[in-house]
């Protein structure tokens, strides 16, 4: 109980500002990574006492702070962070159905960081000289997909997916020096893919629900811009994709 108390301590520290890109110490990057993997293995464990000290955990705020200092990780530590963030939900996840949590307040926790972190994610997606591809940013939704189910329904999740996916892909079709222009490509088949799904829905659910909503985000989103202006020759090229994508479905 104590390291737990230390541990979070810490993460209010960091979540009001203390933790720093390019950080050293108590405010560098090794710190977080050190105090998420001790708070996963303290209170997300099988052990008996993690049942007592992760409620505990949570109601004095530790899971909202946790995802508020993941808004402020780099691109080196933020896909781990967020592995760890989603066993911690995964974890109280099972203490709702037990009766000894929630659902709306664990809700309500990761609902006081969800925005900041795809904000954070969409940062760094943007990044001129980024380090991370395509490969990597499909799968950190795929993580942030396994912390929203926790608390929200099926269907929100999805859409929440799908949304965060249409802009990372936006983003991620630009050129970016350093990285071969294939990223770029990948990035347009993963919107492709997304919008497919999006368009095929049987059941239209949110407000991605239909070809006419799903056209005016297109519009609105800047990407015809993106790719005039930002993207490769062969990016361009390859962004005939998305047109069969959205005409075949009368989007």
């Amino acid at each position: 109980q104590s390291i737990l108390r230390l541990c979070m301590a810490w993460l209010h520290f960091a979540a009001c500002g203390g933790l720093v890109e390019g950080g050293a110490g108590l405010r560098g990057m090794p710190a977080m990574e050190l105090v998420c993997s001790t708070v996963v293995a303290v209170a997300a464990s099988d052990l008996p006492f993690a049942l007592v000290l992760l409620p505990a955990f949570c109601d004095m705020g530790g899971l909202a702070d946790l995802g508020l200092v993941l808004c402020c990780a780099d691109e080196a530590a933020l896909p781990g962070g967020v592995k760890k963030l989603r066993l911690l939900v995964a974890r109280c996840r099972a203490l709702c159905h037990s009766g000894a949590m929630s659902t709306d307040a664990l809700g309500g926790k990761i609902d006081s960081f969800r925005d900041a972190m795809f904000d954070r994610i969409c940062e760094l997606a943007a990044r001129r000289g980024r380090q991370m591809r395509v490969p990597q940013f499909k799968e950190l939704v795929s993580e942030l997909g396994g912390v929203l189910s926790g608390a929200f329904p099926a269907a929100q999740v999805f859409e929440s997916g799908c949304l965060l996916s249409l802009k990372l892909s936006g983003l991620l079709c630009a050129f970016c020096p350093g990285l071969p222009e294939a990223d770029a490509l990948e990035a347009i088949d993963w919107m492709a893919l997304v919008l497919r799904n999006l368009l095929d829905q049987t059941v239209a659910v949110g407000a991605l629900s239909s070809p006419v909503t799903i056209r005016g985000w297109v519009e609105d989103s800047g990407l015809w811009s993106t790719l005039v202006w930002r993207a490769g020759c062969r990016t361009q090229h390859h962004a005939h994709h998305l047109f069969v994508v959205l005409l075949t479905r009368r989007a």
